[in-house]
Formats: C-alpha cells, structure tokens, sequence
C-alpha cells in the first residue's frame, strides 16, 4: 500500500506562503488543522486530543512517532503497519535514526529537537530508496506533541508525484537535505 499520494507545489515562493498553503495534499492539510485544533494556546498539543482518531484514516499505516524521554533521548514509538513493514519489524524503543549516517542523525534529530522546542511544526521533502533501487520523492510532515511527561514527534509519510506501481518496499533512506524544510510560524497557526 503506497503512501497517500502528493503533487508537487507550484506558485510562490514556501516563505510567501501560510505554511498549510506549502503542503501539497489536502490529506497533509486535515492532519495540520486536526493538530492545530487540538492546541491549547501556544502549548504542545496532548498527542491522544488528536492522534490517531482525529487523523485521516488513510494516513495511518504511514505515521510515525518519535519519543523524547524525560533524559533526552530520542526512540521510536508507534509506527503505523506500512512503517512497520518498511523497518521489518516495530522499532518502538530504538534509537530514532539509528541506522542513518552520525552528521545527517543529528542534523535531523536537531530539527525534531527544534519542532519540540518551538512547538512548530515542520515538512520536509527527501527521498526513500525502495528495494528496486529507485529513488521516490517522499514529503514529510512533522506535527509535535505530548504525551505525559514525554514529548512526541508526530511524523506522516506522503509520496510525492506518482507513486511506483508496485508495492512500495523501502530499504532505506535515499537522502535529506536541510534546504528542503518548511518550519510553521506560529502566525501560520490562526485559522
């Protein structure tokens, strides 16, 4: 089952526009204002005031949660069942981005800190290498929380462009380039 697809944006500039005007898919823009929504003020949202039941039924097999335990470190949490597969197992309680390159780990995990930090969100476009050794575009979008005392990082897959005609088999990531990240401004948050 492939990732909700994305088309590509087109028009102005992402910093001319409202940072749910910069994601591609009406699908991305229902999890934004479903998070949104659950916003008390300026504070984290609590991450079961809209996730997953509020969420669109379709993204689901292609969420993924990040946990920040109260010493700092960052694991996996829940992964939806396409994620799941993608890993070969449930990584829950892995180091989040074990396996990637140390620099592009911390470069990514300085953004998923920074989104935790600022409670914004973030998208970010990349790439999945699949088993057959082709690239897919895949955007990113990224939605903090909290659970308890723990923050959570909310991330939901989408396939940019058109998805491959066989079932998406991902080995690993293709690449990240921090040029490729939309941060939300908190006057992006007003309905």
């Amino acid at each position: 089952m492939a990732p909700p697809p994305v088309g590509d944006a087109t028009g102005p500039e992402p910093s001319q526009l409202r940072f749910i005007d910069v994601l591609p898919l009406q699908l991305a823009r229902d999890c934004l204002i479903v998070w949104r929504d659950a916003r008390q003020g300026e504070a984290l949202p609590a991450l079961w005031n809209f996730a997953p039941h509020r969420l669109p039924p379709a993204i689901l097999p292609w969420l993924l949660i990040h946990r920040q335990r109260t010493d700092g470190a960052l694991v996996y949490g829940l992964a939806g069942d396409e994620l799941i597969r993608w890993f070969g197992e449930n990584p829950k309680g892995k180091p989040v981005l074990g396996n990637v390159d140390a620099a592009e780990r911390e470069q990514r995990l300085a953004l998923v800190r920074q989104s935790l930090a600022t409670s914004m969100p973030f998208w970010f476009r990349g790439s999945l290498l699949l088993e057959n050794h082709e690239h897919v575009p895949i955007g990113r979008l990224c939605l903090p929380a909290r659970d308890n005392a723990e923050h959570v990082l909310l991330l939901v897959y989408f396939v940019l462009g058109e998805a491959p005609p066989q079932r998406l088999r991902v080995i690993g990531d293709g690449s990240f380039e921090a040029d490729q990240v939309t941060w939300c401004r908190a006057s992006d948050l007003v309905a």
